[in-house]
């Protein structure tokens, strides 16, 4: 339970997040959140507003943690092993809980600052690749292919296809694409793009 959140906070979010987890969007009603966590509406209300606000505590949380994992990543002096590591955590993240990541992404769209604190740290290990001169491509360029591959395999996800499957493809995405950007040892060469 986290430490900022009351017993009867904790019991709406899991109720909402069982419910979008098993249901999508669609299944967080508010009359099912209600039910689910054995509260009346007023206590909804009371605590988060309404459902929206219900939803925009469980994406903030849902995106915290997800964060936090990705903090907790050593830095390594390997920026390529700490991509690697990271992308983990993404397959991770979409493949155990796809509907509040399918949630992040619709709510992304209108609030661009998720999408900045996501790519930020992946800049930051594009950018040091870049400074080693392992990078074949311009920083700005990379982390675009590695937007495309991280939504190609969300997308995957989404239509249906089970963890080991997405899991699988994200893998081979990620690698294939980071073949494109980096160079290997002692390769030289002007940048693309």
């Amino acid at each position: 339970m986290s430490p900022h959140r009351s017993p009867t906070e904790r019991s709406l979010l899991d109720a909402a997040a069982s419910l979008l987890e098993r249901g999508g969007p669609a299944a967080v009603t508010t009359r099912a959140v209600l039910d689910e966590a054995g509260v009346t509406a007023p206590t909804l209300y009371h605590h988060f507003g309404d459902k929206d606000g219900l939803l925009d505590a469980l994406l903030a949380e849902g995106v915290a943690r997800y964060f936090a994992h990705r903090t907790v990543l050593p830095e390594t002096a390997d920026a390529l092993a700490d991509l690697a590591a990271s992308w983990d955590l993404y397959l991770d993240f979409i493949c155990e809980q796809p509907q509040l990541f399918s949630l992040l992404m619709t709510r992304a769209q209108d609030d661009q600052t998720l999408l900045a604190r996501a790519t930020a740290w992946c800049r930051g290990r594009l950018e040091r690749l870049h400074g080693e001169g392992r990078l074949a491509v311009e920083v700005d360029f990379g982390l675009q292919a590695l937007l495309v591959s991280s939504n190609g395999v969300a997308m995957l996800r989404a239509q249906g296809a089970s963890d080991g499957e997405a899991r699988d493809a994200g893998r081979f995405v990620f690698e294939q694409t980071l073949a494109g950007l980096v160079r290997a040892p002692g390769q030289a060469g002007p940048a693309a793009c």
